[in-house]
């Protein structure tokens, strides 16, 4: 969080999948994307996936060499599964922030669209990795080259609210103005790319709650500005619509 106050750059995460052989590959870049209070980032608001080419090539290639050179360490300590990379890039420099041992909100991107990945079936390779299976031979610390521009958004709510509906979880589109439910099957949302998923987990309708995401929004097109990682025109329609119908 230091680093986050005092350098204003662009947040951004990187997937490093490793397996016992010392197999690994990287995922595309994703924006960490946030409410502000000023110039700082205030509250997490989603990911939104980046194109292969977002940052001039003398950062890309700064951001793979200090990927190629975690994954090694990460190597070296007999370190397996999945390592989610939190970087800031600053004045074109990338700046190491944390990496977290888990899966985590992107993983539903990387398993479902192959670009992001660069390998068939990044799946299989995850459940190798744990089940005993052998995985063909990659040390890749390249990031793929993907053009996928999908996103990840999270309602929240600080405070207590009062929940007095809950749609249902499923395909949905925004049009004219309104959100209206297309079906309840996942296979639906790549028909469109107006199509988004909406997930909840709320079991009673008319209850109190406290500080919570209300439901989390998966987009295969952008919701949020590329440039300054904050909700564009159709995000913040969708965002509001989605948060008066539910509160």
């Amino acid at each position: 969080m230091i680093i986050r106050e005092y350098l204003n750059g662009i947040p951004i995460g990187v997937t490093v999948f490793l397996d016992k052989d010392g197999n690994y590959f990287l995922s595309g870049m994703r924006r960490q994307c946030f409410s502000y209070k000023g110039c700082f980032p205030d509250k997490f608001l989603g990911i939104q996936w980046l194109k292969h080419d977002f940052f001039p090539e003398p950062t890309i290639e700064k951001i793979t060499s200090l990927l190629e050179r975690l994954a090694e360490v990460f190597i070296s300590e007999n370190f397996i599964g999945v390592a989610n990379v939190d970087i800031v890039v600053y004045e074109g420099l990338p700046y190491l922030l944390e990496c977290n041992p888990r899966m985590s909100s992107a993983t539903q991107h990387l398993f479902s669209v192959s670009q992001l990945c660069g390998i068939d079936n990044p799946w299989l390779f995850f459940l190798n990795t744990f089940c005993d299976g052998k995985n063909e031979p990659i040390r890749n610390g390249r990031m793929p080259l993907s053009d996928f521009e999908g996103c990840l958004m999270d309602i929240d709510i600080k405070g207590e609210i009062r929940v007095d509906n809950m749609p249902p979880v499923g395909i949905y589109t925004f049009e004219g103005g309104n959100i209206r439910f297309i079906s309840d099957s996942i296979s639906d949302l790549n028909r469109n790319q107006d199509f988004f998923f909406l997930f909840h987990e709320f079991s009673d309708a008319e209850a109190f709650y406290s500080d919570i995401t209300l439901c989390t929004v998966i987009n295969n097109s952008p919701l949020f500005n590329l440039d300054t990682g904050k909700l564009n025109r159709r995000g913040e329609k969708i965002f509001g619509k989605i948060r008066d119908l539910i509160v």
